[in-house]
């Protein structure tokens, strides 16, 4: 076919020549000059046409973007009489292919490589400009996406993904804004749900399909715990978060278990026992869960204190009494008595309580109280018998005087002996040495004539060493008692006395 060509277009020129033979020949036979444009990844090479100058090769192989147009030098090509050149175009090796010429003057397939003919008239010379485009026929495919959590990180995820060529492309959520990424990096998001979008573009800007790719922040809050420190052995606490639809709970070192299947709830732990324990909670969402959970540390305390009086002394009607417990405790006091109710009100060690004259016996009573609420309800104390007699013989002596401790004996105290003068005139003094074998025992003390018994509401708490005053005593005989005394039991067979008072001189 190309031969039945050219020979046509001999025939043309040589008819035309005889029918004008005064037509002068030109200094040059027919020539044509090419410039050729490749689109692409591809070369063109000279299939025949004796070029005179310029390259027979043109070579854009090393493109990779097929929208580029890249010319190469111009090449010439001269016949005697019409001039033609064929250039047979050859694409890239991988993914193209020989797409379509423009600018020829004659198309002859070779199989099926398009080949492009340039022709000059007779005796002529012309400037051609064929284009020849190759085609990328290979769009980018992403080949792994992967989004992840990252353990022990508040709501950030990391994101693994790999494409078979081209640069990659990121984006979150509704809004899509591209931005260059590489597989591996982790970013923080807000409590929610997201979607991750990725995409691979090669550089004929072809990208890649792209999918959704959903995810969840959780992130759990604690509305509601119990106290540090607390004598309760149940727990509630409140749960939320904007987005979790179940929530799992740890209670110590136990397994997880579900505590709670909605948004905002309650959770009761029950059964505590004494000690530090924690809860950790986990809020979940579509298979999503927070990576960090919400976590309370607490305290139950449920041994009530101890109560111990280390102390107290009366003196003309004035109370003082000292105790203590467990650090931090509080205490609350109270004395009752003759014309004495008193309700329990806060106190703190010395406490001192007045007016505590009318004949009778007085008791104070304390009781701690510990951070965690717990209330000591065995209170210590202690007794005392008060008379209004200023001039009763018995004087307790210098003070402070111990008095009977909170702790209740195993059985009765016992008095020991009453050592002293069995005669004392009168309008003088007698001093009496008085004890108990009962560890922590204290005294009473009150004096009648003989042959009367003593009065329940008369005794008066007296020390080891005391004073008898005769002043006020006629004279006669008296017995002094005496009876130890520990908390509220006293002994019931008091030791005893005999004491004569004799005419003043």
């Amino acid at each position: 076919m190309r031969l039945l060509l050219r020979a046509a277009a001999v025939l043309a020129t040589t008819a035309a020549l005889t029918a004008v033979p005064s037509l002068t020949s030109p200094a040059h036979a027919g020539q044509v000059g090419v410039v050729v444009s490749i689109k692409g990844a591809g070369k063109v090479t000279v299939k025949s046409g004796s070029i005179e100058d310029g390259p027979t090769v043109c070579d854009w192989t090393s493109e990779v973007d097929e929208r580029a147009v890249n010319t190469c030098e111009r090449m010439r090509n001269e016949e005697p009489l019409v001039a033609t050149t064929w250039l047979r175009p050859e694409a890239a090796p991988g993914n193209w292919e020989v797409g379509n010429w423009s600018g020829c003057d004659l198309i002859e397939m070779e199989g099926d490589v398009p080949l492009c003919g340039l022709q000059s008239g007779a005796f002529s010379s012309v400037e051609k400009t064929p284009r020849i485009s190759f085609n990328d026929t290979h769009v980018p495919e992403m080949t792994s996406v992967e989004v992840r959590s990252v353990p022990d990180v508040d709501r950030t995820f990391r994101f693994d993904f790999a494409a078979d060529e081209g640069a990659l492309e990121c984006a979150f959520d509704s809004t899509v804004i591209w931005t260059p990424c590489s597989s591996g990096f982790q970013q923080a998001f807000g409590e929610g749900n997201h979607a991750f979008y990725v995409r691979a573009t090669d550089p004929s800007g072809q990208s890649s399909a792209v999918s959704g790719y959903p995810f969840t922040a959780v992130d759990t809050q604690l509305i509601a715990t119990p106290p540090a420190l607390t004598n309760s052995t149940a727990a509630t606490f409140g749960l939320t978060s904007t987005i979790a639809s179940s929530y799992l709970c740890q209670l110590d070192d136990q397994t997880p278990y579900v505590c709670l299947s909605q948004r905002v709830g309650n959770h009761t732990a029950a059964g505590l026992g004494e000690g530090t324990h924690r809860m950790r909670v986990w809020g979940r969402h579509l298979g999503w869960s927070d990576q960090v959970p919400a976590t309370h540390t607490w305290t139950v305390d449920t041994t009530a204190p101890q109560t111990t009086l280390t102390g107290g002394e009366v003196s003309g009607g004035v109370m003082r009494s000292t105790f203590t417990s467990e650090a931090g405790a509080s205490f609350r006091c109270r004395v009752t008595g003759p014309g004495r109710d008193d309700a329990w009100a806060a106190c703190t060690s010395p406490v001192t309580y007045s007016g505590l004259t009318a004949e009778g016996t007085y008791t104070f009573e304390v009781a701690a109280s510990d951070a965690a609420g717990n209330f000591d309800v065995t209170p210590a104390g202690w007794s005392w018998l008060s008379t209004p007699d200023p001039e009763d013989p018995l004087d307790p002596g210098p003070g402070p005087h111990p008095q009977p401790l909170p702790t209740p004996a195993a059985s009765a105290p016992e008095t020991g002996p009453v050592t002293g003068p069995g005669k004392v005139r009168a309008g003088r003094k007698a001093t009496y040495r008085l004890a108990s074998p009962t560890p922590g025992a204290v005294l009473a003390c009150q004096v009648r004539r003989k042959g009367a018994a003593p009065v329940a509401t008369a005794w008066r708490a007296c020390s080891p060493t005391f004073v008898l005053k005769t002043r006020q005593m006629k004279p006669g005989r008296y017995i002094l008692y005496v009876r130890a005394g520990v908390g509220t039991q006293w002994d019931a067979t008091p030791s005893t006395k005999s004491i004569v008072v004799r005419r003043s001189r």
